[in-house]
């Protein structure tokens, strides 16, 4: 090595130590109240242990995420949602035995959840590390020469799935009207209840609202090497504003897009490292106040930061109640549950014309939360909660590590002279993991799909499979 490329090696790995040095640092303050609370309670150590565990290794995976060379938004994201939703509130409200939705749950019940969030999110967290897979070949690192000349034929996918954004953006504003696209959830809503029947919406919501998460980012990425112009760029942008802009109501689709957006734009910046940090602190302090544009109701009337002993109180923070109510309901063998096919169906055909009407259109956290007595079922259904539902502790493992493979082939990314980058829908699929991961998944799994789409069509057509080095 050169020393000049020595020297910036050197720099470039003590910015990443200090990154994770402030990222711990976030990670134990925001985990210390929690902590202290579980510690001091009168819960017995079978149940403190995997609380604690989860709490542990899901900051621990955080801060050695941003630390690694290979940075992967998606990695850092999965760690940083179960470290809040998971860890922070199963140590609190596990210690306290007081639940968002006043569920009663015995100790050997909270230990057995515990016991599967943190096995689950043990599963997803060695898979994503993982440098190769047995099936995964091992070449020399391309050349930037090499890499430009195989992005030749993007340019036409690229303004082909630009296009298809386009389109549907324009049928799904011209089915609903401009005044519904502005004015809050319930106009938004009732717009959608009277536009039943019209064909396509369906398939134009869907692919409007999905193509905005994802593709700005994923063109960015190809904008990266010169092989798409800044003005698929902008009509993609500008596309996905309008889709999922706040004023329809939904946090999900304007988060998603925001954060993909805004993380793409910092990609192989070192400051991106400092998001994952970040995102804790903004789920804690600022996530609870980002519906004031619901307009039903059921939102916030005035923005307010908490703290988060009270933020992880409330309805926001349900995972881990969740997923003890759908352990519960399952090994009960409630017949309130829909079967595994049901449930499975109900995910995968959600937006496909023609399928989706032979299917429950209702989440799992609805069916849960009805079949254990609950009123109100806007509520969450975590990833291993879905498994669980699907097959026990054999199906919330097997989903774990089919979102891990996912991950890791993301991570994986490609090399270049001019350095490392990830799959290009690594910041879009970072994004979803907050609403993929916290669930139900029956409305978001179909999105999560389109990024993988993307990603892989984008991937081939570039020729820049993943896993051209190894490396740690």
């Amino acid at each position: 090595m050169k020393p000049a490329a020595a020297l910036a090696w050197l720099r470039c790995a003590g910015a990443r130590a200090w990154i994770a040095a402030f990222s711990l640092l976030v990670v134990v303050i925001t985990a210390w109240d929690p902590a202290a609370v579980l510690l001091r309670s009168a819960q017995p150590t079978s149940l403190k242990l995997p609380v604690l565990g989860l709490l542990l290794a899901s900051g621990g995976v955080l801060v050695a995420s941003v630390w690694v060379q290979r940075f992967s938004y998606a990695q850092s994201f999965m760690a940083a949602w179960t470290f809040v939703f998971l860890g922070m509130t199963g140590a609190l409200q596990g210690a306290q035995g007081r639940y968002p939705w006043h569920g009663s749950f015995s100790t050997g019940h909270v230990t057995k959840v515990a016991w599967i969030a943190l096995l689950g999110f043990a599963v997803m967290a060695t898979l994503s590390f993982v440098p190769r897979l047995p099936w995964q070949r091992v070449t020399l690192a391309r050349t930037d020469h090499a890499v430009r000349s195989r992005l030749a034929g993007t340019p036409s996918i690229a303004w082909a799935l630009v296009g298809l954004q386009l389109v549907s953006t324009l049928l799904l504003v011209g089915y609903l009207g401009p005044h519904a696209m502005v004015n809050g959830r319930e106009e938004f809503k009732a717009a959608l209840a009277q536009a039943v029947g019209r064909p396509g919406l369906g398939s134009a919501f869907f692919l409007a609202t999905a193509l905005g998460m994802v593709l700005p980012a994923a063109l960015l990425w190809l904008r990266r090497h010169r092989h798409c112009s800044w003005l698929a760029v902008v009509l993609s942008v500008i596309a996905g504003a309008v889709a999922n802009n706040p004023l329809i109501g939904s946090r999900f689709l304007t988060a998603c897009f925001g954060v993909a957006l805004v993380c793409a734009l910092l990609n192989r910046n070192l400051v991106a490292r400092l998001l994952p940090a970040g995102m804790v602190l903004g789920l804690l302090f600022v996530f609870p106040s980002l519906d004031l544009w619901r307009g039903d109701g059921t939102g916030s009337h005035t923005f307010t930061v908490a703290s988060p002993r009270s933020t992880l109180a409330t309805g926001d923070f349900d995972a881990f109640e969740m997923t003890a109510r759908a352990v519960e309901a399952k090994d009960a063998g409630n017949s309130g549950l829909q079967s595994p096919g049901e449930q499975a169906g109900s995910a995968l055909f959600y937006w496909v014309p023609g399928l989706a009407r032979h299917f429950p259109k209702v989440g799992s956290g609805s069916v849960v939360g009805t079949a254990t007595g609950m009123t109100f079922t806007n509520v969450s259904m975590p990833l291993q909660g879905e498994g669980y539902l699907l097959g026990g502790i054999g199906g919330a493992l097997g989903v774990c590590a089919l979102m891990g493979l996912w991950l890791q082939w993301l991570r994986r990314g490609s090399l270049g002279r001019s350095g490392w980058t990830p799959g290009p829908t690594d910041a879009a699929t970072g994004a979803l993991l907050f609403i993929v991961l916290r669930g139900s998944i029956m409305s978001v799994l179909d999105y999560l799909l389109a990024a993988v789409f993307v990603g892989v069509l984008l991937q081939i057509m570039s020729g820049r499979r993943a896993g051209r080095r190894r490396r740690p």
